[in-house]
């Protein structure tokens, strides 16, 4: 649950195919991916205290800063990729990270 603005940072939630922003503090993107990481489902500037219906095709949700979605060129049918961030700060992979193995949190840059 964020209870702050994080910077740069997102969660990814999995499995998932639904989200509510109840006792979050801002406004984030939600990004629903299917089992192969395609974009099914956008849902951008979602406020605090609403909920987002089920989305059948999705079996994961990204939740990202408000405006992140839009930031990154986000749009549905995209397929995300995510590496380690050790790959990343290699120079190996720019962009989008995220490591399920460590709490699920995405970096972004």
């Amino acid at each position: 649950m964020w209870t702050q603005t994080p910077p740069d940072t997102g969660l990814l939630i999995f499995p998932c195919n639904g989200i509510h922003t109840f006792f979050v503090k801002f406004p984030i993107d939600a990004v629903f991916l299917d089992s192969r990481h395609t974009v099914v489902k956008i849902a951008r500037n979602l406020n605090p205290w609403r909920m987002i219906p089920i989305v059948p095709l999705a079996n994961s949700v990204l939740e990202l800063p408000a405006g992140w979605a839009d930031k990154l060129s986000i749009n549905a049918g995209d397929n995300l990729s995510f590496a380690s961030e050790q790959a990343v700060n290699a120079g190996q992979i720019p962009g989008l990270y995220g490591n399920a193995a460590s709490n699920n949190t995405v970096s972004l840059s």
